[in-house]
């Protein structure tokens, strides 16, 4: 189990994370005894009984989640015919993309569970895309920039798409597969990953068409340790 400082610090209050592939009942009742008001369960996607279990004490299923990887940069042009080219972002655009950014919140394993404020899961997700911004490489349709948005940044020679959204009446379009393979171009790292959730299709072909392949699957839940308020 590990306590997550940055999560603790933004929601005020203290949660920790466990990687668990069995009965979960051990990891949650240290959580407990640590003080722990959430823990977030990692569950491999085949160790149904140990999500079973959690559900039976309570926990919440947030996420059905995928790791994706490619090797080797993007090159070329990835757009769909229709799609339009993409820009890069700056700080004048900042706005539109925090815009952009609480609105993808609404997608996020953090906005099923009632107990996270939704206010603050925006919040979180408008830093994200900050943090995209200020440290790696943020991409926009450059005919209208309120279409999406594609965020990436680069930790130990790997680019991890952090952030991807896409207006609903621009789905199908090739914006997202646009958007991701410029910014992949713009910061040319060896190696990519993404993280995406198990049902959204569009998403996992929009990465296969990139080169993407699935690496893990993993199962998310919440388990809340505190009576609510």
């Amino acid at each position: 189990m590990n306590v997550l400082d940055w999560d603790s610090a933004f929601f005020g209050l203290p949660i920790a994370r466990a990687d668990v592939d069995r009965d979960p009942g051990e990891a949650v009742e240290r959580a407990r005894a640590a003080g722990v008001a959430c823990l977030y369960l990692f569950v491999p996607a085949t160790a149904l009984e140990a999500v079973s279990e959690a559900i039976s004490r309570g926990a919440l299923l947030t996420d059905l989640r995928l790791v994706l990887e490619r090797a080797g940069a993007v090159e070329g042009a990835a757009a769909a015919q229709g799609a339009g080219p993409a820009r890069r972002a700056g700080e004048a655009d900042l706005p539109i993309l925090e815009e952009l950014a609480a609105r993808l919140a609404a997608h996020s394993r953090f906005s099923r569970d009632p107990r996270f404020a939704r206010e603050r899961v925006e919040e979180m997700y408008r830093l994200r895309v900050r943090r995209c911004l200020a440290e790696g490489v943020v991409t926009l349709p450059a005919a209208s920039a309120r279409s999406g948005f594609a965020g990436v940044r680069v930790e130990d020679g790997v680019a991890r798409v952090e952030l991807v959204y896409v207006e609903p009446e621009r789905a199908g379009a090739g914006v997202a597969r646009a958007l991701v393979a410029a910014a992949l171009r713009a910061v040319a790292a060896p190696r990519a990953e993404v993280v995406t959730q198990l049902g959204n299709v569009p998403a996992l072909r929009t990465y296969e068409a990139l080169g993407f392949r699935v690496r893990s699957a993993t199962t998310i839940l919440h388990a809340w340790l505190v009576p609510p308020d």
